[in-house]
């Protein structure tokens, strides 16, 4: 049997290797499993179906990465799962780490609860919120921070995706009266966590349409929602990466998205029709795009980890996912999950009887105006992406560019060992002496045969991005590459392509026929750069360029004879776009041309910082029409970088080594398909 495996690894992750000296990066922080074993029709559970039978593909049919904890003590030191008193819990699978409530008066006590304050104007979205005396959240994050609880200064509120993140949707949605109610998290390592309908867990994120509201999640249910930030409501901190959102996002081309944080990689457009839980279900099994039939209905999890705060109808970067649906067009944004509702049991009062009893009737949805999730009756029509991959864990990168395979299975063994590169750039052999070094069964136990095959669809050698397949031999015992697969990423290929509208707005289809790269602006947030051309123009957008209240500004170089001259030549122009559109040639920061619009060229202005820019630049501008038509037609290549700079002028470029100063630094730039 053929298997193939696909890691996807963030341009964050190798730049971080190449000037690293960490022992071992995992290469995707995975979405953990929803906790759902059970599968259901839509009116009562049913035995799980086979695949190509009615309703599989169903959250259970799909087992994600299984949530595990791990107690710590107010060290951070390990516990045994016995433990009956712990101060923090590890999650194994994102590797947050959580704050654990307690019912001993203290400040980690379950029934604490705070108003919604932030002071800081870049995180609070321009409202801060009900301050307090020690009764609010930044309160409570500060006497955590300042004590060093557990050894760690960095404790913060989690965004909505953690909190959901932590949510057990095996566990029957109940309200605290309902007899044996439990909250829907694991009570083995979150005890204490409050199930009431009055109050939440806050989120750090304020609502984007109407900044006096902030998220946050119930967990009688486990859906998102929000409410006043004067309201009070419960808190449960955390630290680490906010790993649970798609911030490192690439569009392959061929109707897909990769998250290269999670590992997923989604369908780029909705289907033009809605359709029921149970329709929507067999449209993704049966989906065949770019190449790939293994798509599925996404779980709720998995879901929400595309969703974007930031934004509002759609709660989604257009950047990526130009035709999210928006009001415009429908009366609904709610898109469907594999995850059923497993069953509800209300009791409001004591006096009162049972008011509903449903066993998996209805199906989680996320809807897509602002993020808020729900679980409406399955019979009900909505929207529908499907989503691929993101199943399980399999290499372990290493910082001296070798990888490790924490379980290989062959024949009836089971092990682990580290493949080390040769002295032949595209050639990795196993070292026997890391025998079992680092086995781990959790992650998924690679069977070795003589067609086994795996894809790095981004690897850095030196500075050089490319992807490649590699084959294992049993018989040489080693992976060989398959040179024919390799595509570099540091050169571009500019096609030709449909003509934007200069707006800063990505409408919808606008750049799907366009190539991409990306610009690390810092580990978690990449800048979106697309290129295309058609006779007469160039044009080029840049996305993403706004985060938390800081803004960077595009420039682009172009070095038109690719003559690959260490210092500035008559060839070779400098573009800038802010406020006004600046240039130079022969030279770069002109800032005495900027002007609202030059000649040649155009790009959308904005007295404000703008999270898009597109920008358009005729071939006559930089002397391509007459006198070198004859070098576009023949050799058809020219130099190029791309950089964003803030307003300290700190830049960061693609190529990542590209220096400003120097154009041999810069890559090049062609069109197979013909310039003019």
């Amino acid at each position: 049997m053929r298997s193939k495996f696909y890691l996807f690894v963030s341009l964050f992750t190798f730049v971080f290797m190449a000037v690293s000296a960490i022992d071992s990066i995992i290469c995707q922080a995975h979405v953990p499993d929803t906790g759902q074993t059970k599968c259901y029709d839509s009116n009562t559970e049913i035995l799980c179906p086979l695949p190509g039978n009615p309703l599989y593909g169903q959250d259970a049919n799909y087992p994600l990465n299984a949530m595990s904890y791990t107690k710590l003590d107010s060290n951070g030191n390990t516990l045994p799962d016995s433990a009956t008193s712990w101060a923090m819990i590890r999650d194994n699978v994102t590797e947050l780490i959580w704050e654990n409530k307690t019912d001993d008066g203290s400040i980690h006590d379950k029934d604490n609860y705070y108003t919604w304050y932030d002071s800081n104007q870049l995180t609070n979205g321009a409202n801060a919120g009900t301050p307090g005396d020690g009764t609010d959240t930044e309160d409570f994050i500060k006497s955590l921070n300042d004590s060093k609880f557990g050894g760690y200064s960095d404790w913060r509120l989690p965004t909505p995706q953690e909190l959901a993140s932590i949510v057990d949707y095996s566990i029957q949605y109940s309200t605290p009266l309902t007899p044996n109610a439990v909250p829907a998290i694991s009570d083995k390592y979150f005890p204490y966590t409050q199930h009431d309908r009055d109050y939440f867990y806050w989120s750090a994120t304020t609502t984007s349409n109407y900044n006096y509201n902030a998220w946050g999640l119930y967990f009688y249910d486990g859906h998102v929602n929000y409410t006043t930030k004067k309201n009070r409501g419960y808190v449960r901190a955390v630290r680490g990466g906010d790993y649970l959102i798609s911030r490192n996002l690439i569009i392959n081309g061929n109707g897909t998205v990769s998250d290269l944080n999670t590992g997923l990689t989604w369908q780029q457009t909705t289907d033009s029709s809605s359709m029921t839980w149970q329709e929507a279900i067999a449209y993704c099994e049966n989906l065949n795009l770019g190449g790939y039939t293994d798509w599925r209905l996404p779980n709720i999890k998995e879901l929400q980890t595309i969703i974007d705060y930031r934004w509002y109808s759609p709660a989604v970067n257009v950047s990526y996912f130009p035709d999210t649906l928006s009001l415009s067009k429908t009366s609904s944004l709610l898109y469907w999950t594999s995850t059923s509702q497993t069953s509800i049991t209300e009791v409001y009062s004591k006096e009162t009887p049972i008011y509903n009893t449903e066993n998996g009737e209805n199906g989680w949805t996320v809807n897509f105006i602002n993020g808020y999730t729900s679980y409406p009756d399955k019979d009900y029509k909505y929207n529908v992406r499907a989503v691929r991959g993101g199943l399980s864990r399999s290499v372990v990168l290493e910082a001296d560019s070798s990888f490790t395979i924490p379980c290989m299975a062959l024949n009836d063994d089971k092990f682990s060992i580290k493949f080390r590169r040769t002295e032949n750039p595209f050639l990795w052999i196993p070292d026997v002496n890391t025998l079992n070094e680092r086995f781990d069964p959790s992650f998924e136990c690679i069977d070795v045969n003589d067609d086994f095959s795996f894809h790095i669809p981004l690897m850095n050698d030196n500075g050089k991005l490319y992807s490649i397949d590699f084959k294992y031999s049993l018989a040489e015992s080693l992976w060989k590459p398959d040179l024919s697969s390799i595509v570099v990423y540091g050169d571009i290929d500019v096609k030709r392509g449909s003509i934007p509208v200069i707006d800063g707005i990505f409408s919808e289809n606008e750049w799907v026929d366009a190539g991409a790269t990306v610009i690390t602006v810092e580990p978690d947030w990449l800048v979106t750069v697309y290129y295309k051309h058609d006779d007469s123009n160039l044009y080029i957008a840049f996305g993403n360029l706004i985060r938390d209240g800081r803004a960077f500004f595009p420039e682009i170089l172009l070095d038109i004879n690719n003559d690959k001259q260490t210092s500035w030549q008559i060839d070779d122009w400098w573009l800038h776009a802010s406020a006004a559109d600046c240039e130079g040639n022969g030279k770069y920061n002109v800032w005495s041309s900027c002007q609202e619009k030059l000649i040649g060229w155009d790009a959308n202005n904005f007295l404000r910082p703008q999270d898009i820019v597109e920008i358009q630049i005729s071939y006559e501008k930089l002397g391509l029409v007459s006198l070198n038509k004859e070098f576009l037609d023949d050799k058809k290549i020219m130099g190029i970088a791309f950089s964003v700079t803030d307003k300290i002028n700190k830049s960061r470029f693609w190529p990542p080594e590209a220096n400003l100063e120097n154009p041999s630094t810069w890559a090049v730039m062609k069109s197979s398909d013909s310039w003019k």
